[in-house]
């Protein structure tokens, strides 16, 4: 088992390498691959934290992530999808789903942009 445990992790590993890649091409291009990769692992385990276990659950989370800010800071929802997160029954796929869900729709699917400070 633990061979095909290990060969799901790489696949999974390289798909979400190229996610971020095609789909945040400056954030890929600060990261690198191996520093994409380091963050690939590190949400990883804070998924699981959150009870996001699945393939799905996991790539959304990542996504979200990379989208919104490590803590959802770029989202008005950012409390919402905290206490969605943390909530200790619902399934993580819901979970994932309905942040998405939420997220996205506020923003109408458009790329959120941090600004300059101005000082």
């Amino acid at each position: 088992m633990t061979v095909f445990e290990e060969e799901f992790t790489r696949l999974f590993e390289s798909q979400m390498l190229r996610h971020i890649a095609a789909g945040y091409p400056e954030k890929f291009s600060e990261m690198g691959e191996d520093g994409a990769l380091g963050y690939i692992r590190s949400t990883v385990a804070s998924a699981g934290q959150h009870g996001l276990v699945t393939g799905i659950s996991v790539g959304v989370f990542i996504m979200l992530k990379l989208e919104f800010g490590e803590t959802f800071e770029l989202s008005p929802d950012r409390e919402w999808a905290r206490k969605m997160l943390d909530h200790p029954t619902l399934p993580g796929d819901i979970k994932a789903m309905q942040i998405a869900n939420r997220l996205v729709s506020r923003t109408g699917g458009r790329r959120i942009v941090r600004r300059p400070t101005i000082r």
